[in-house]
């Protein structure tokens, strides 16, 4: 994860060894990394647990940097399922993405992988920063199934909310399953433009998130 001079590029998108079979680093190297190269903020995205917020914001801070707490659940829209990465904006957002990830665990059958539905999203949401994932998320699940009218009806959806949560559009770079490079998402207007580098220990994603 190497660091721009002015060190002003804020990974959000980390994911530690409370990734089962994704991440490897310890937070513990995490809090020495931030430490040395003056991080300002850090954002944990573990996938389906937030197993290792408290010790994550404990050492973060300790060393001065801002620590972010966030998780990615699956969350099911019609027959496509697939990760949408949420962080907290206050104690609200933290309370609301700890209620989300339970629900992916309890309210759902033995046999399938833990997920929520997508509307229970739509109706609690306050306080939190939705993004829409990297090509191994729910809309590029839904871009490889074609689905292009599904992915502009779940952007709508959330464009209507009231309150209006933080809502980001990652367009991906990486490869497909299938070695074919996804383009932009035409779905987005207005929008501003944050880089994000999903790292984990299989591999790391450049992404654009356009936010609305």
């Amino acid at each position: 994860m190497p660091e721009s001079s002015n060190q002003n590029f804020n990974h959000l998108k980390i994911h530690t060894q409370y990734s089962i079979c994704e991440g490897a680093i310890k937070i513990d190297d995490l809090q020495d990394f931030s430490k040395s190269n003056k991080i300002k903020t850090l954002a944990l995205c573990d996938t389906t647990n937030l197993c290792g917020a408290l010790e994550f914001a404990e050492k973060i801070s300790k060393v001065g940097t801002q620590p972010v707490i966030g998780t990615q659940i699956n969350f099911k829209f019609g027959d496509t399922m697939g990760l949408l990465p949420l962080f907290s904006l206050n104690e609200e957002g933290y309370k609301r993405i700890i209620k989300l990830s339970s629900l992916s665990f309890l309210e759902n059958d033995e046999l399938s992988e833990p997920h929520i539905d997508f509307n229970d999203l739509l109706e609690d949401n306050e306080g939190v920063a939705i993004f829409s994932g990297t090509v191994f998320g729910l809309f590029g699940e839904l871009f490889n199934k074609g689905k292009f009218s599904e992915i502009h009806d779940l952007y709508k959806k959330l464009k209507r909310l009231k309150p209006k949560p933080t809502s980001q559009m990652e367009s991906g770079r990486s490869l497909m399953r299938d070695q074919r490079q996804v383009p932009a998402l035409p779905i987005i207007s207005q929008a501003g433009l944050i880089s994000l580098l999903e790292v984990t220990a299989q591999r790391s994603i450049l992404s654009i998130s356009l936010i609305s």
